[in-house]
């Protein structure tokens, strides 16, 4: 599930080295593909997108299975300053389905995810010290069906 993720976040690591040898960018440093909130923020001025291709989870639990699967989930961030950015995630097509074998019956809902909202602010300056911190707060906007 995670291979799509994985290729695509090598073949952006590789443009990100390519991108910081040329231009005196920083290392690239992607949250993904983890989906931990890492410390290091996007150079100022710069856009950085990550995506899943493809996410899924399969829950099965007393007779009820939970399925959710997410398709091209992209968050793009743009550096306010080398130390702060700003992030936006939403989600284009999130399925979930429920199934009880008890009784047989099946709920699916399909459509667009939540909305989320983020600013992340490195304390420490994306320091090559071995360690980070950071702040992130975030606003989620209740847009899924």
């Amino acid at each position: 599930m995670r291979m799509g993720g994985l290729a695509l976040t090598a073949l952006l690591a590789a443009a990100g080295q390519a991108a910081a040898q040329d231009g005196g960018l920083r290392d690239l440093c992607p949250d993904r593909p983890s989906k931990g909130t890492g410390a290091c923020t996007v150079d100022k001025g710069h856009v950085q997108v990550e995506a899943d291709i493809f996410a899924g989870s399969w829950n099965r639990q007393g007779g009820v299975s939970d399925d959710s699967f997410t398709w091209l989930n992209p968050t793009l961030k743009y550096g306010l300053t080398d130390a702060i950015d700003v992030e936006v995630n939403i989600p284009p097509l999130v399925t979930v389905r429920t199934h009880d074998a008890a009784t047989g019956l099946t709920d699916s809902h399909s459509g667009a995810g939540d909305l989320y909202l983020r600013m992340k602010a490195n304390l420490t300056g994306n320091s090559d010290r071995g360690w980070n911190f950071a702040v992130e707060p975030f606003l989620k906007a209740p847009t899924a069906h």
